[in-house]
């Protein structure tokens, strides 16, 4: 469920800025209007929101164990008609 969102991202070279619902106790939302976006919200500043929700970013200890997932897939070709996939696909 959406509280609020902070959104900077950068598409086809151009910057974006968008925030959406109510600002957080912790937020300094008076770099929000900060020229550039980059001077807007920087690590700094993310890394000071997330430790005042309890994220300590920067702290290794704070993450468990590392787990790989690794999934084999095995692709085989399979050739099949028109009629023949209509006919699986109960079209």
């Amino acid at each position: 469920m959406e509280v609020r969102t902070i959104v900077a991202h950068a598409e086809d070279g151009r910057w974006s800025w968008h925030v959406h619902g109510t600002p957080q106790p912790f937020e300094r939302p008076e770099r929000y209007s900060a020229r550039t976006i980059r001077d807007r919200f920087d690590r700094e500043l993310l890394l000071e929101y997330l430790s005042a929700v309890g994220i300590r970013a920067d702290d290794t200890s704070f993450y468990g164990r590392g787990v790989g997932v690794y999934q084999n897939v095995n692709y085989s070709r399979v050739q099949r008609s028109a009629a023949q996939v209509r006919e699986e696909l109960g079209w």
